[in-house]
């Protein structure tokens, strides 16, 4: 069984005073996640409107992406799914939440699994699968319901800043899957390894990586950088390579769809950047307020183009 891996921060600092504070508010998120299910989502609702009016900086870059991506819009609409994006991520960070202290079948059990035979079909390979998804507003809860279904999960991860909230996630990502393997951006060499034993690995390569840009491709209309890395890794491991989408859906019900394996991934980079690219442009299409909007996803910009931010 895949054990894993521990907080890169060292434990014994995580009981110095200075994060005293953080622990309180950690105890407060555990707390929050012994609430009824539909209570937190309520409070979601609550706490996206909220941090709509408070955080003016995310919220301006929100509507900066989607004035970029839909021109056609009016400005009220733009705002109005700008504010359903808030609303849409702290729904997706309860539900995660929500895992810290109960089974995962609690959110499994309201989820659909659309194209499960493809994944299926995938491990019976008896090789790895590289699972490419993108950044939508249920984030880590999305996650953990993709890769249920997996044999041997794992993914793809930036470690949080804070050492605190960083051992929190990762005990809750154990308390789901207890044999699920995680891997930061200096682990590229075990990942693969990893893949190459059979592992599933969720990707989500859809941010903005600045330095690492190797290319650009259309988004939405809207040149976005985009790196090679998914290719090398499908090409070094020999993986199958799958898409993953997943959203909420009504009455706090989930969905969760693989893309049939794509052939011929890991041959050329810029093609299939330009695939997994067009298929996270679908999905953000049919329902926009559930993309990650969050993010500066055009702040490098072609030379000679005019900034977005």
């Amino acid at each position: 069984m895949n054990k894993p891996r521990e907080s890169r921060h060292p434990s014994p600092s995580l009981w110095h005073p200075r994060y005293w504070l953080a622990w309180f508010c950690m105890g407060i998120v555990y707390l929050f996640s012994l609430l009824p299910f539909q209570s937190k989502q309520a409070f979601g609702e609550w706490l996206g409107n909220r941090l709509y009016r408070v955080a003016k900086s995310r919220a301006k870059v929100a509507r900066q992406n989607l004035k970029a991506c839909f021109p056609d819009w009016s400005a009220e609409h733009t705002d109005e799914v700008a504010r359903q994006t808030f609303v849409e991520v702290s729904r997706g960070l309860m539900a995660s939440v929500h895992l810290w202290s109960h089974p995962l079948f609690d959110v499994t059990s309201r989820t659909d699994y659309v194209g499960l035979e493809h994944l299926q079909q995938a491990q019976a390979k008896g090789k790895g699968v590289l699972l490419i998804t993108a950044h939508y507003s249920l984030i880590e809860l999305g996650f953990h319901l993709f890769l249920a279904p997996a044999e041997r999960p794992g993914y793809m991860y930036r470690s949080n800043d804070h050492p605190v909230v960083d051992r929190m996630i990762e005990r809750g990502r154990r308390h789901s899957h207890d044999n699920m393997t995680g891997f930061d951006k200096f682990q590229g060499k075990e990942m693969v390894a990893f893949l190459k034993n059979g592992g599933q690995v969720a990707y989500a390569c859809d941010q903005d990586f600045n330095d690492k840009t190797k290319f650009f491709i259309p988004f939405l209309g809207v040149e976005a950088p985009c790196i090679d890395r998914p290719t090398h890794i499908a090409r070094e491991a020999a993986v199958s390579v799958i898409f993953v989408s997943f959203y909420r859906t009504k009455n706090n019900r989930y969905r969760v769809d693989y893309s049939p394996i794509q052939e011929g991934f890991g041959k050329d980079a810029e093609a299939d950047a330009r695939a997994w690219n067009q298929y996270i442009e679908k999905t953000v299409r049919d329902r926009p307020e559930q993309y990650f909007w969050l993010h500066k996803r055009f702040k490098t910009r072609p030379e000679g183009s005019a900034p977005i931010y």
